[in-house]
């Protein structure tokens, strides 16, 4: 008896860790934003980027101060040799200057809100992808659902057929419709892998089939106002942001062209010895000012070639302000239509499915065609799957305007 109650527990201990091995970790839309930017490698050529950028401001901040050198000499001629030696601190008055690294500093801005666009892309990329894979899995569902009911009702019909009260074409009307909804769900499977297989490459999780990917919780963003976005999006937009820092690092750029012309200073110590025939040392002290008079214009035309590339800049952030400004017009009324349009599809939801109901006890009770029962079931379908892609068409258009913002979340 012993021995059949221990083989028992550790039949069911075994089932218990079979069943907890084969358990799915669950998925939701914020798990799969942290692990898309965790794993993304793009990440890391931005922070590499970003530290490249410190160390060129760094390097420019400590340029001012001095240069030390030291340096010897010998020299022979036919009476005398000497040796000697000395040691010059110079300045360079142009690295004191806070243009020389500001231009530096709006470079590294530029870098990290780099880094944010990156991040924001990828946020949207995975709520994109994430969003249509929860659409048509609900298209997917829907079209499963009115195939198994046209089964269901194939039964039913093939009793009537049987039984003299409808013809054998009613029954090949219902086994078409079925045969066409079987072929719709293949597509759509097809999709739903396509959109699994994006959506795994974007947050670098290996099988996606291994997880149970938490659907949306079904609440709808409310849209604020078209000037708020606006003014949202031209003050935060990354793209605007790292346009700005380079024209500013341009700017600053220009301006430290003329510091050319502000002196080297150069303080020295020298000691001098002559060795044949030998004399005495002698210690020297002298001071030197190194300033440019003509360079035959290269200052000049350097000065103005960033004055167009400056110029270039400007306009190339006007050319995108006035994209972005279309793209939140175009998008603000996307998801408008859509949300309306989804609040139409909901209404009629209900009224088509009661419809359908109704048409489907009438049909059972043989009041009822199978062409009005069949064209009553297309109906649901196309309610349905026409309600759940104005959703979540209204979902990524909302995310794409956060996008445009730099959200990341």
């Amino acid at each position: 008896m012993k021995i059949i109650v221990l083989i028992f527990v550790v039949f069911l201990l075994m089932t218990g860790v079979f069943n907890f091995s084969s358990a799915q970790e669950i998925l939701s839309l914020e798990d799969c934003v942290k692990k898309a930017l965790k794993s993304n490698s793009l990440i890391k050529v931005e922070n590499n980027n970003i530290s490249e950028k410190a160390a060129e401001l760094k390097k420019s901040k400590v340029e001012k101060y001095p240069y030390i050198d030291a340096t010897s000499n010998y020299q022979c001629t036919n009476n005398t040799s000497t040796i000697g030696a000395s040691i010059d601190l110079s300045v360079d008055t142009a690295k004191f200057k806070k243009t020389y690294y500001a231009s530096k500093e709006f470079l590294l801005k530029a870098a990290e809100e780099h880094k944010n666009f990156v991040e924001s892309t990828i946020v949207f990329k995975v709520k994109s992808y994430y969003f249509t894979l929860m659409r048509l899995k609900k298209e997917y569902k829907a079209l499963q659902k009115a195939k198994n009911t046209l089964t269901h009702h194939r039964k039913i019909t093939e009793n009537f057929v049987n039984t003299g009260v409808k013809l054998r074409s009613a029954l090949y009307r219902v086994d078409n419709q079925i045969a066409a909804l079987e072929g719709d769900i293949l597509v759509k499977k097809a999709e739903m892998d396509n959109a699994m297989d994006s959506l795994s490459n974007l947050t670098g999780i290996t099988d996606l089939t291994k997880y149970k990917i938490v659907e949306y919780n079904g609440i709808l963003p409310s849209l604020p106002s078209f000037n708020t976005i606006e003014h949202d999006v031209t003050i935060k937009s990354p793209e605007l942001k790292i346009l700005m820092l380079r024209e500013l690092s341009l700017h600053q750029n220009k301006k430290g062209t003329g510091m050319v012309y502000l002196p080297v200073l150069t303080l020295g110590v020298g000691y001098n010895q002559d060795i044949a025939p030998m004399n005495s040392a002698k210690l020297d002290v002298h001071f030197s000012a190194s300033l440019p008079l003509f360079d035959f214009g290269r200052t000049h035309y350097d000065k103005m070639k960033k004055d167009a590339l400056l110029r270039k800049e400007e306009a190339k952030r006007k050319v995108k302000e006035n994209e972005i400004r279309d793209t939140v017009n175009q998008l603000y009324k996307k998801a408008k239509l859509e949300k309306n349009l989804y609040l139409i599809y909901q209404q009629m939801y209900g009224t088509v499915q009661k419809s359908l109901q109704q048409a489907e006890l009438e049909y059972d009770s043989g009041i009822l065609s199978e062409t009005d029962l069949l064209d009553m079931q297309k109906r649901m379908v196309d309610v349905d799957v026409r309600m759940n892609r104005a959703f979540y068409d209204y979902l990524i258009a909302f995310s794409q305007i956060e996008y445009l913002q730099g959200v990341k979340k």
